[in-house]
């Protein structure tokens, strides 16, 4: 008999595979009753209906830790909010019928997130030791909340718990008024190998421990593209001094990502390299052109430039399929 999580990987092949027209109804209703495969019921309803409520509470957790942003109980009260959801999280998980799975999720989730918020409100304490206490505190922090999350084998508390740990390395991001928020990396070229290596621990779920964690490749592998791409768009902007050859490197590594997701089949490498391409080439096109050109000219020329690439891709890609060869 499948486990849940063999029946969550299938729904999810079987749903892709429908609805991006690789297979017909037919054949998706011969899927679903010959692998047990469960449909859009009353579980499925319950499981989002979880999930939505937990983001509307991690909204107001948020929203209320940055109401009270400056007074030094910030640590404590998130701390010990902290306590109470994965106290409450680990009995629902450790429920003898089973019956509180997803829920149990949520609730470890709200208490990862309102535990990362008391790390990062450690510097309200004392600002002689803020450095000390939050690298501590994070060394500390991370296996713990990793550990719990492949336990519970809870994606969403490991998407929290790797934002944390590129946060807590060196990423930053703040706001600047009127919900306008930047976003920073302190060291890009630190940033670089660490997400190399956060990419590839994805890649080795994907490749060998897919069953044992299902979708947890999807975490590492999206995080790791993400601030991988991202320094690399910064040092390919400032400073100007080595701009050029980290403008090189930034298209050799959206190439790499593309070829190696193909080979691997693998279609977040894919989407990520023709995203990291595409801002690749409208940067230098911004660099080059914006202070020269009417913002409509600007745009119009841009998007046509893109879309004719566009379409010689796919012209080129269905050759190669007539020919066998892709």
């Amino acid at each position: 008999m499948p486990s849940q999580a063999v029946k969550e990987k299938l729904a999810a092949d079987v749903g892709l595979w429908r609805n991006e027209g690789m297979i017909g109804p037919e054949t998706y209703a011969t899927l679903q009753s010959r692998y047990d495969v469960p449909g859009f019921g009353v579980v499925i309803f319950i499981k989002y209906l979880g999930i939505t409520g937990g983001f509307f509470a991690g909204l107001g957790l948020l929203t209320l830790f940055t109401a009270i942003s400056s007074q030094k109980i910030v640590p404590f009260l998130s701390g010990g909010i902290a306590a109470g959801f994965f106290a409450v999280g680990l009995r629902l998980w450790q429920d003898p019928l089973g019956r509180y799975i997803h829920s149990s999720k949520i609730v470890m989730a709200l208490g990862g997130l309102s535990w990362v918020v008391s790390v990062a409100s450690l510097p309200l304490l004392s600002k002689e030791t803020q450095g000390y206490l939050v690298f501590a505190a994070g060394l500390l922090s991370i296996p713990a909340l990793g550990y719990i999350a492949y336990r519970n084998r809870n994606i969403i508390l490991l998407i929290i718990t790797l934002v944390f740990g590129f946060h807590w390395f060196g990423s930053g991001a703040w706001m600047m008024g009127r919900s306008t928020y930047a976003f920073s990396i302190q060291d890009p070229k630190l940033m670089i190998p660490v997400s190399l290596l956060v990419i590839a621990v994805g890649v080795y779920h994907e490749r060998i421990l897919l069953w044992q964690n299902h979708r947890f490749y999807q975490a590492w592998e999206s995080l790791g593209l993400v601030y991988l791409n991202m320094s690399l768009l910064i040092l390919s902007i400032f400073p100007r001094s080595e701009a050029l050859a980290y403008i090189a490197l930034l298209s050799l590594a959206a190439v790499g990502q593309i070829l190696l997701g193909a080979w691997l089949k693998n279609r977040i490498l894919v989407g990520f390299g023709v995203v990291a391409m595409a801002v690749n080439l409208f940067t230098r096109y911004f660099e080059r052109f914006w202070d020269h050109l009417d913002a409509g000219v600007f745009f119009l020329i841009g998007g046509a430039v893109l879309l004719a690439i566009a379409v010689a891709l796919e012209a080129a890609i269905r050759t190669l399929r007539k020919r066998g060869t892709a």
